[in-house]
């Protein structure tokens, strides 16, 4: 057997006269040899027969395998193997583990394995062929997350407070994939905007700096590694200073009955809960005014009447007005209102009256 006709082949001798075949390892692929065949006897050797044949062989295996995770598919990429066996490659069968399976032709060099299970981690093996026959398997490609970007979050609540808002939400489906945080942007029709972070496990932010009065709009975006959700919007909502709500005590005495009168007037853009207390300072002794509790509606006023918490010091402190003189010119209300809204956001008002 020679390589192309060149002599430098091997030369083979002394095979029995029953032998009918005989194979030549270590020859190039895909390169022609010249063969032939002489019979011998002892009178000599006879005339002999030639021809013509290429060795070819199975694929090397492909080389360099990546993977990269999408939703419920993973994208694969690969070198073409350094050795093809004589004959060219005509495809690619990429299997992955836990599973998944695709065939492709043999130019290709990245193909998209579908119809994965989000929040499975995988890996893909590449195999090729040739008409000689299917290769060895490459070596496992990195291993990937398959995962979708997340889901819109839900339940978007967001309240007013002074030159902030609160914004609210529920959990972002995550299809598969961590969810790494949430963006939280508040923009006005001008333009300002403020971005507020937060890690995936919180269901809450407050944006702030934001300018009293004017309307934003919020969205909240969720991230993973799969992406970014679509952003779930809220309606335009202006911050509104809960400390506006204003506060007046005023005292009077009607037929030896002294009261001390509250008015409360809230300013927030949400309906909160208050508490009135205080006390009547005469001198150095101080007498407790009873306590009232309510709700109170946005930007409505209330009055409250509050009095002495005991009959007894009710009647000291309109006597001592009665009488006149210097201790009757010091007698004060000091009256504390603290307003919470559904939140949790508190609000504490302090009001002092010199009672007349």
């Amino acid at each position: 057997v020679t390589p192309d006709g060149n002599p430098a082949g091997g030369r083979i001798e002394g095979l029995p006269a029953s032998a009918r075949s005989f194979r030549f390892d270590g020859l190039e692929d895909g390169v022609e040899h010249i063969w032939s065949v002489t019979a011998v006897n002892p009178v000599g050797e006879g005339v002999p027969a030639s021809g013509a044949a290429t060795p070819v062989s199975a694929p090397g295996a492909p080389k360099r395998v990546t993977a990269e995770g999408g939703d419920g598919e993973a994208t694969v990429a690969w070198e073409a193997p350094e050795r093809t066996g004589g004959k060219p490659i005509t495809g690619y069968v990429i299997e992955g583990t836990p599973g998944g399976e695709l065939v492709v032709s043999g130019d290709e060099r990245s193909a998209t394995v579908t119809g994965l299970a989000n929040g499975k981690r995988y890996s893909f093996t590449v195999t090729a062929e040739t008409e000689a026959g299917r290769g060895p398997a490459s070596a496992a490609s990195n291993e990937v997350l398959v995962a979708g970007a997340p889901g819109t979050p839900p339940d978007l609540v967001v309240r007013s407070y002074d030159r902030a808002l609160l914004v609210n939400w529920g959990p972002a489906e995550a299809n598969g994939g961590p969810i790494d945080g949430y963006r939280v942007t508040a923009r006005s029709e001008s333009g300002e905007s403020r971005t507020v972070t937060v890690s995936g496990a919180h269901r809450q932010a407050q944006v702030e700096s934001l300018t009293n009065g004017v309307p934003y709009t919020v969205e909240v975006v969720a991230f993973g590694v799969a992406g970014e959700s679509e952003p779930a919007v809220a309606e335009p909502v202006a911050p509104a200073r809960v400390d506006s709500a204003s506060l007046r005590a005023k005292a009077r005495q009607r037929q030896g009955r002294f009261r001390v009168r509250v008015a409360l007037t809230v300013g927030a853009a949400e309906a909160v809960r208050a508490r009135a207390g205080g006390l009547i300072k005469v001198g150095r002794r101080n007498y407790p005014l009873a306590p009232w509790s309510g709700n109170l509606k946005a930007s409505k006023a209330k009055q409250v009447t509050l009095k002495p918490k005991r009959a007894a010091d009710a009647r000291e402190i309109a006597r001592v007005l009665r009488g006149g003189g210097p201790l009757a010119k010091k007698v004060r209300a000091k009256v504390r209102v603290a307003f919470e809204d559904e939140a949790g956001y508190k609000l504490r008002k302090r009001a002092r009256v010199l009672l007349r």
